[in-house]
């Protein structure tokens, strides 16, 4: 199975790299695969800036800014399934994993009737961490894009009230249960 996980956040070493680390392990554990992490923080990717050179291509995402969501392209549309990870800031996605998924724009074509997306038929899940409880708006986002792509929900995990990573690393019960999260995605 091919995975790519896009790890939203701007902190290495954080919440979510240690749930997202125990997703993949438990993923691991059930079956083969190759895995691309994907630190969005860690590449130059721009906002869309809605030039919609990505409707005139219909094979491929076509979009004009030459940066590293190229990267992010190939590895979403060679992949089985694709994780996208995240801490909520200010009730949302980080704005480091908000630009790569602004840019998904590109992977839908909305010339066609009816409009067709690249990423159809694919796996998608969502870890999202969280020091309160306000994971809403990061879910409803990831409904809205699961089902306008029609892509396949296989799952979230929501980890809210994490307090420092290293009392994450020490959390035992969140630890397996995002293991167990990632072994159900296999």
């Amino acid at each position: 199975m091919k995975v790519v996980a896009i790890q939203g956040s701007p902190r290495r070493g954080g919440n979510t790299e240690i749930v997202l680390e125990a997703v993949l392990a438990g993923l691991a554990d059930k079956t083969d695969t190759e895995v691309i992490l994907i630190h969005a923080a860690g590449k130059k990717i721009s906002g869309c800036v809605e030039c919609f050179t990505c409707q005139t291509v219909s094979d491929g995402p076509g979009c004009a800014i030459e940066d590293d969501m190229g990267e992010v392209y190939t590895a979403l549309l060679d992949a089985d399934l694709a994780i996208i990870a995240s801490p909520v800031f200010c009730w949302g996605f980080t704005a480091q994993l908000k630009a790569v998924l602004d840019r998904l724009y590109a992977c839908f074509k909305f010339g066609e009737t009816p409009p067709r997306c690249l990423l159809a038929g694919k796996q998608m899940a969502l870890v999202v961490t969280a020091g309160g409880d306000a994971a809403d708006l990061c879910e409803k986002m990831y409904e809205t894009l699961v089902a306008f792509g029609g892509t396949v929900d296989r799952g979230r995990l929501i980890c809210p009230f994490l307090k420092e990573p290293s009392d994450t690393r020490r959390d035992a019960a969140l630890l397996e249960r995002a293991r167990k999260f990632g072994a159900s995605l296999a």
